[in-house]
């Protein structure tokens, strides 16, 4: 009894002095910063549009209360790449919590031995030399020739045909897999973004995290998203637990790739190598962890790749100017020969617009940590159990470090810049693991998209419309297209 007392103790102190940090730093009063809080859970204002404004009143270092939790924001590249490639900055099974029903365990989510030992087995996959076999159906006409009954007709909306476009080739690389039915595709894809709305509602609605208390429609209706998407990922698994039993049995038409062995195959050998090899037993990937780490990838190649396409696609629309350069790269580059690796990494403009793009509009818009140890930075210690959030959304737009930082401007990526200013990807001990793959995928889509059709549309920077739910999201990408 003595010994609980003095644990509970500790943690009490250990939280009234990291309280006391983080109210010592500059910011909006705490009554302020719940009123903020309160008006983005109202949906009266944008998570990333409050924080920018605190950034831009406080500062470097400040602070922000999202739902029930104070951050530290940092912004000074010297502060918060201490943080990320830091051991005690590497948590973050806490701050997602919320992701969970997506997420699961997998290795987005993971933290300590078993992020370290799944990210060991996961990223030689995810070299260039590894994906770039995938090339060949990168390289796919079907992205191409759905959009063909658009040519020369009325404004349509883009991204519901790259996210077909995503999925198919997600299935084809990861799991070996072709051919599922468009009924099931659409059903899996809409009951996945329903989760992510969920999950963000239960980041800036806390109340909503008490499922017993607020068990309404809408949650039984997650509940059954959630199984609908496990069931989806238990069906495409090469490896299929033994004491898992999937929840519903869809007759998915499915036609095994044989050609190449895909992500998840070697995955799993490298799985079983460990196994065999390993002397403690606790060194393991388990069976449920496997699920989730295909569940993450599903998660992370659907929305990041749909919604970064789609931002760059929209972009060479709106800038006609860019577009044609970059149309005539490709035609020097490739003309209509089959893409191969090596031809596609020398295309510097492309790489440039794919920079330009993701630095305006960061696919993934905050980085959040628990730090697990203090860390100290110029001006100050971290306190080891706060709570830091690194806002890519507003770096990227910031002044100080990009030149007229809110125009469409890809050969400000021909000179080099900060390495820290630029993170999309993370950077660190959890930059993405996928960011190669997601380039050549991307890099492949955009040649194919543009050596066939011309994209225009009507508007200016100012008028893309996003919208936030864990993942940054156009809410529509309206275009004409019209065939070269």
């Amino acid at each position: 009894m003595t010994f609980i007392f003095e644990v509970n103790k500790n943690k009490f102190y250990k939280l009234k002095k990291n309280l006391e940090f983080i109210i010592s730093l500059p910011g909006a009063s705490i009554f302020s910063s719940l009123v903020d809080s309160l008006q983005v859970a109202c949906n009266y204002k944008e998570l990333i549009d409050c924080i920018d404004a605190v950034i831009k009143k406080y500062g470097n270092l400040t602070r922000v209360i999202v739902g029930t939790d104070i951050f530290i924001v940092l912004t000074k590249p010297e502060d918060y790449k201490l943080v990320l490639t830091n051991v005690n900055g590497n948590y973050k099974s806490s701050v997602t919590q919320t992701w969970e029903a997506i997420l699961g365990d997998g290795i987005i989510r993971a933290s300590g031995v078993s992020h370290k030992l799944r990210r060991k087995i996961i990223h030689p996959l995810m070299n260039i030399k590894y994906i770039s076999e995938y090339i060949t159906f990168f390289d796919s006409n079907f992205c191409t020739d759905i959009l063909e009954k658009n040519v020369d007709g009325p404004m349509f909306d883009l991204k519901p045909y790259i996210a077909q476009y995503v999925f198919n080739i997600f299935l084809v690389t990861t799991v070996g897999i072709q051919g599922i039915a468009h009924k099931d595709e659409r059903d899996i894809l809409h009951k996945q973004k329903e989760l992510f709305k969920d999950a963000y509602s239960k980041v800036i609605k806390p109340w909503l995290r008490l499922n017993w208390i607020f068990f309404t429609k809408n949650r039984k209706q997650m509940c059954i998203a959630q199984n609908t998407v496990l069931d989806f990922i238990y069906n495409i698994s090469p490896r299929k637990p033994g004491n898992y039993t999937a929840l519903q049995y869809n007759n998915y038409n499915m036609t095994i790739i044989q050609e190449l062995k895909p992500i998840f195959y070697n995955y799993y050998d490298r799985v079983e190598q460990i196994r065999v090899n390993a002397s403690n037993k606790s060194y393991d990937v388990s069976d449920e962890n496997f699920l989730d780490d295909i569940r993450n990838f599903f998660a992370a190649i659907q929305n990041t790749i749909t919604e970064a396409t789609s931002f760059i696609m929209l972009m060479l629309a709106i800038h006609t100017d860019v577009q044609e350069k970059l149309r005539q790269e490709i035609l020097v580059t490739f003309n209509n020969d089959k893409i191969d690796v090596q031809r596609l990494l020398s295309m510097r403009y492309l790489y440039m617009v794919f920079q330009e793009t993701l630095r305006l509009f960061p696919v993934v818009p905050l980085i959040s940590r628990q730090l697990t140890g203090d860390i100290k930075l110029e001006s100050c210690t971290l306190p080891e159990g706060c709570y830091v959030m690194i806002p890519i959304f507003a770096i990227h737009r910031n002044p100080m470090y990009w030149y007229k930082p809110l125009e469409f401007i890809p050969e400000r990526f021909s000179s080099t810049h900060h390495r820290y200013t630029y993170i999309p990807f993370g950077v660190g001990l959890r930059d993405c693991v996928g960011q190669k793959y997601a380039f050549l995928f991307m890099a492949t889509i955009i040649v194919n998209l543009l050596r066939r059709f011309r994209f225009v549309t009507v508007g200016n920077l100012n008028d893309v419309k996003t919208t936030t739910d864990i993942v940054l999201r156009l809410q529509h990408v309206k275009m004409s297209i019209f065939r070269i």
